[in-house]
């Protein structure tokens, strides 16, 4: 190809002159000259390090930065800066002497700006980190425990408002956020949520740092789903985009009590409420016609995982008489099956045999 390219025209090396002067600037940024103290060193060959002190400091073919690293007797152990292509700093912080992170770490922009500002310990993020939008904006602030697990954390969206929040058992955010009274820890303290657009698509109450009501909101900014806390019981709602009752779910000390649903038009659904005892747990379901009459219940036993059916089941029509009911023992095996006509007379009544088998009660 080289022999080709000397045959071209000068007009025609212009075609490729944008090509040839992107891989010549790309081939100078590849390639780094490091010394230390003033002597060429070879990253790549670990003799050419060894038992030196000092700062490492590397430099592409145009003499811009590219890392500088401490050195103490051959290991790489204190400061280390690594540089953007124009020379500004991308990253610094500190390494141990096992090679983890340690101190206060910072990661920049190209212009200069800061990103990122965290603490670590041999290795692990502690304490208060933020990260920054471009132009310095805070977006997220974050406290995490010695031990690693994240406590609470702030986030913003580049208009500045906020997006998404947890609170931890104390204010742990400051002087980054002031979670002392996003939290609730002076009072119940009411808040809302952005989306990038700048729309409220959550509201919270906190309260000591806990939530204690929440909602979150449709596009139109009608509610979508609504939850309560009081002490052990929990209560959510889920509405659609108009603002109608979908569903309602009451939970107490951490298991769920009693469901309901909604039709459209507003009558019920379905229920669901359970009973429990120390020894056994029950559910009882109901079923309604779109006209808010009652179209089945029944009662299940809740076993290894399973529902079993137990007592009477019964099956009504949309103008409120029983048409069908089915009687189980307290193994789950139907005992006896009725049905009624249309004015209320017993058409059939017959008890039921284990194997599925049937035989008419006399009359």
């Amino acid at each position: 190809m080289r022999d080709d390219l000397l045959k071209l025209a000068p007009m025609q090396w212009l075609r490729f002159l944008p090509a040839v002067l992107l891989v010549a600037g790309a081939s100078a940024a590849a390639q780094q000259l490091c010394e230390v103290n003033g002597e060429s060193v070879d990253t790549s060959n670990g003799n050419s390090t060894r038992g030196k002190t000092g700062l490492m400091r590397c430099r592409d073919a145009r003499g811009l930065p590219q890392r500088e690293q401490e050195i103490r007797d051959g290991a790489f152990v204190g400061v280390e800066r690594f540089f953007h292509p124009n020379g500004k700093v991308r990253e610094e912080h500190a390494r141990n002497e096992r090679g983890n992170k340690h101190g206060v770490a910072k990661e920049y922009a190209a212009d200069g700006s800061v990103l990122l500002e965290a603490t670590y310990q041999d290795g692990r993020q502690v304490g208060l980190a933020r990260s920054f939008h471009p132009g310095g904006a805070l977006k997220r602030a974050t406290y995490r425990e010695p031990a690693g697990s994240e406590q609470a954390y702030v986030e913003f969206t580049s208009r500045g408002q906020l997006a998404r929040l947890r609170c931890g058992p104390r204010p742990l955010l400051a002087p980054a956020a002031d979670d002392a009274r996003l939290c609730g820890f002076a009072g119940p303290a009411d808040v809302e949520l952005f989306d990038a657009s700048g729309q409220v698509r959550t509201r919270l109450r906190y309260l000591e740092g806990k939530p204690v009501r929440s909602e979150h909101l449709h596009a139109n900014g009608q509610p979508a789903v609504t939850e309560e806390l009081d002490g052990p019981r929990r209560v959510e709602q889920r509405f659609t985009a108009d603002g109608k009752l979908q569903r309602e779910q009451v939970w107490a000390d951490g298991q769920l009590a009693s469901e309901r649903s909604y039709y459209l038009n507003g009558q019920p659904r379905s229920s669901s409420e359970w009973q429990r005892s120390a020894d056994r747990a029950l559910r009882v379901n109901r079923e309604f016609h779109d006209n808010g009459q009652l179209a089945s219940e029944g009662t299940w036993l809740l076993v290894r995982g399973r529902s079993q059916a137990i007592g009477t089941h019964a099956q009504f029509a949309p103008e409120g008489h029983k048409v069908r009911e089915t009687e189980y023992d307290d193994q789950g095996l139907a005992k006896r099956h009725r049905a009624w006509g249309r004015d209320g007379e017993l058409v059939q009544d017959d008890e039921v045999f284990p194997d599925g088998s049937r035989k008419a009660f006399s009359r």
